[in-house]
């Protein structure tokens, strides 16, 4: 879980330093709430594919196909977990070397998203 608490303590740091013009660019104070919030979004829809990879059984009808939640059990926990990390070590790449806001924002959303849905397959 400490991918999780850098993701939150990230904007701790970097929000006054992309403020005051340190970074590459300056974002305002909606642009860095936008910031805060693309995480729980990504969040958001990671519990609900975190969901999906661990489930046993489809959630829909048996006319729909859902099969998505049978990931983890062909391929293992541990592999969607390893994905999972590779998808969070491309967002922090994004994070690092941002060039806009817009990367940013897409790179956390990313990070919320990779976190969560590892946080839910682990379980």
């Amino acid at each position: 879980m400490i991918n999780w608490g850098t993701c939150i303590s990230w904007t701790a740091v970097a929000d006054n330093q992309l403020q005051s013009g340190k970074a590459s660019f300056i974002i305002t104070q909606d642009q860095s709430s936008w910031i805060g919030a693309t995480l729980s979004i990504g969040g958001i829809i990671g519990s609900m594919i975190g969901g999906k990879l661990i489930k046993s059984k489809p959630c829909l009808s048996s006319n729909e196909l859902d099969y998505v939640g049978y990931i983890c059990e062909k391929f293992g926990r541990k592999r969607c977990i390893q994905v999972l990390a590779g998808v969070s070590l491309t967002a922090y790449l994004f994070l690092a070397f941002a060039w806009n806001i817009w990367v940013v924002c897409v790179a956390r959303l990313f990070m919320g998203i990779a976190v969560a849905a590892s946080s839910t397959a682990s379980e």
